[in-house]
């Protein structure tokens, strides 16, 4: 068992951190429009178009 506490800091190279911001903000951009469609498509078609409930089930 460790008595004396110490925090350990990793430095992440800049290289890395730029290739991770990379890849997130896309796929963060991409997992929003993502849930807009599926709260956003059956919504609409219930309030705008007055879908019923079948037509809601080929949604």
């Amino acid at each position: 068992m460790i008595k004396d506490k110490q925090l350990i800091l990793i430095e992440v190279p800049t290289v890395k951190k730029q290739y991770f911001t990379i890849f997130w903000m896309p796929q963060s951009i991409s997992m929003v429009g993502s849930q807009i469609t599926v709260i956003g498509l059956p919504w609409t078609a219930t309030y705008y178009l007055n879908a019923n409930s079948t037509q809601m089930a080929f949604l």
